[in-house]
């Protein structure tokens, strides 16, 4: 951990520039050490998903299903969902155009009682990825690069 006095200096480093508003990100500006910039964020509005197969969001507070894109074009994908359709390669949900990756993404978690995958295709469509797949507390969260 940083004492109080070295915080000062990675503050007050030439790697962080004066400025930056609300939305703005550091950025580097070159492939040179400490040449950074401050750049828009992108569009940080979720946009929710529509849910299939009888998915639904659990709500009581954990975040609903849905998606944004940053800056350089990765997609945050986020929700916590149940009751759902469990049968290998059942749709979950459809992202919309511009929030699609180029190949297939395999993702997989751990709901506190089971592991379980999903799939994230080029079609946009989130897909349960096997058998045994949990009917409760699956957390679609993603990052990945949109085309």
């Amino acid at each position: 951990s940083f004492a109080p006095a070295q915080w000062l200096q990675v503050i007050n480093s030439p790697a962080v520039p004066a400025g930056g508003t609300t939305g703005e990100v550091l950025a580097k500006a070159s492939n040179a050490d400490l040449d950074t910039q401050w750049v828009d964020g992108g569009d940080v509005s979720w946009t929710a998903l529509t849910l299939s197969n009888s998915w639904v969001e659990v709500g009581s507070g954990y975040d609903p299903a849905h998606i944004w894109k940053d800056a350089s074009g990765c997609v945050h994908m986020e929700g916590l969902i149940g009751s759902g359709t469990t049968t290998a390669l059942t749709i979950v949900t459809t992202l919309p155009s511009g929030y699609r990756p180029a190949t297939i993404k395999f993702v997989t978690r751990w709901n506190g009682s089971s592991n379980y995958a999903f799939e994230i295709h080029p079609d946009g469509t989130v897909i349960v990825a096997s058998s045994g797949f949990p009917s409760s507390n699956v957390a679609l969260d993603a990052l990945f690069k949109a085309v």
